[in-house]
């Protein structure tokens, strides 16, 4: 037998989990062969979870953690999407949990700001924050002069 007779099936690999401005994140999982996409917006709220690139659950949301219900070969599925705290929404770090039944199966994170982005700082939000209350007084002040 000729080792070119028996054929290996490439292993196909998921695409990397990211987040764009413009695009949103999206994060990959695969079950059984059945390829999962979980699409979110930190703009609008926007999430939507794909199976075999059909829409399976979607929703908009501001909470913490919102909760994707949906099957797979008749098995019951869910994801998890949210941030563990202000920490993690603050710096930028989104998770998404898969989970089968009750059992968690997978789960991946994604950094809205960038791998090299440093981790969240109390006195970096205070100074923005301070910053800000400054330039908002003193357009108030330009706005209010101007309107006599």
């Amino acid at each position: 037998m000729n080792s070119n007779d028996s054929k290996q099936t490439p292993e196909v690999e998921s695409p990397k989990s990211g987040y764009s401005i413009s695009k949103g994140g999206n994060v990959y999982f695969d079950v059984q062969g059945h390829p999962i996409r979980v699409w979110f917006s930190g703009w609008s709220g926007g999430e939507r979870v794909y199976v075999n690139e059909t829409e399976v659950s979607r929703t908009r949301s501001w909470r913490f953690m919102t909760t994707h219900h949906f099957e797979i070969e008749g098995q019951p599925h869910r994801i998890e999407l949210g941030v563990d705290g202000w920490k993690d929404l603050f710096g930028g770090k989104y998770f998404a949990r898969l989970y089968a039944g009750d059992d968690l199966i997978d789960q991946d994170w994604v950094l809205i700001m960038g791998k090299d982005k440093k981790a969240f700082s109390w006195k970096s939000f205070i100074v923005f924050l301070l910053a800000g209350a400054v330039t908002g007084f003193l357009v108030g002040g330009f706005v209010a002069t101007w309107l006599g």
